[in-house]
């Protein structure tokens, strides 16, 4: 665990000092509903093959992949980039990873414990009247 936070630590000034980070608050079409918005998030940053060494040591293994665009305050428009979902079925921990189009940059953009796979619960979950039932996530 204590090379994990090291990693992320390193990750986080890395993306600094390379001056990328995806995921950030960039907005080149206007939104049609004013309450949704481009939020700017801090993400860990760094060499693809140490977050690729970082997930072995977890035992995290890809369950997911897809090509999708990022915005980014550092570069105008849309860029090309590659998100997968990798998890630890024995301890339930998940980090959801973006690659850039080079394949030189790899970010977190979220991680954490416990999952959930079941398609009924997840339609639940995601449905638009969950706000209804502040126990949603007690289920």
């Amino acid at each position: 665990m204590r090379n994990y936070i090291i990693f992320c630590i390193l990750t986080l000034v890395g993306g600094f000092v390379w001056g990328t980070a995806f995921g950030q608050n960039f907005d080149s079409t206007p939104n049609t509903d004013e309450n949704i918005y481009w939020a700017a998030k801090p993400v860990q940053c760094g060499p693809v093959k140490e977050m690729f060494i970082q997930m072995q040591k977890h035992g995290q293994k890809a369950a997911f992949g897809g090509l999708g665009l990022a915005h980014s305050e550092n570069y105008a428009g849309s860029l090309n980039v590659f998100n997968f979902l990798a998890v630890n079925m024995e301890d339930n921990s998940w980090v959801m990873v973006e690659i850039n189009e080079d394949k030189t940059l790899a970010c977190v953009t979220a991680y954490g414990v416990g999952m959930e796979w079941n398609p009924k619960q997840l339609e639940q979950f995601t449905s638009p009247n969950t706000f209804d039932n502040p126990d949603f996530l007690d289920k």
